[in-house]
């Protein structure tokens, strides 16, 4: 992993941490080197990464859709405040993206790095210029799919990365 991007990633992780929402995004294409990066940065920093899908998914076993929606807040909190450290990487968050949870992924995700700073894989890209008054926006999925999803890029921190 290049070292430049890795310097990169920790100085906006530094700066995400002066804000209300703690958040910042690594957003790239499948295999655009998200998961190495995370990894580079949690082997510097000492940070805890998590494969969110993974760890939700176990939770949500025993539970209904209708259970699954209501207690999703909680359990994502649940697995966020074990953690130790003020860093923590998540990997693989597409589950947060299953409408049958009819949950905000990046809503979610903005209220969990209240409290803790988040550096999180976004499969996706970023689109729009960043010149003054030309808005960038933050893809999730295909406009046709299901999961799709479009935010504007505010009240967090994101990256590009190479794809």
């Amino acid at each position: 992993m290049d070292a430049a991007l890795i310097d990169k990633i920790l100085a906006t992780v530094e700066l995400a941490k002066k804000q209300y929402y703690q958040l910042v995004l690594l957003v790239g294409s499948s295999g655009s080197g998200k998961t190495r990066a995370l990894q580079a940065i949690g082997q510097r920093s000492g940070a805890s990464s998590i494969n969110l899908s993974l760890e939700l998914s176990q939770r949500m076993l025993e539970l209904s859709e209708g259970q699954c929606t209501a207690q999703l807040p909680e359990l994502l909190d649940d697995i966020i405040s074990r953690q130790d450290g003020d860093l923590l990487l998540l990997d693989n968050i597409e589950l947060l993206f299953q409408p049958s949870l009819k949950h905000d992924p990046l809503y979610r995700l903005q209220q969990l790095s209240r409290n803790k700073t988040l550096l999180a894989a976004w499969s996706g890209e970023i689109r729009g210029a960043q010149a003054q008054g030309s808005p960038r926006h933050l893809y999730y999925a295909s406009a046709a799919h299901p999961e799709y999803r479009r935010y504007k890029v505010q009240d967090f921190l994101a990256l590009s990365l190479p794809a």
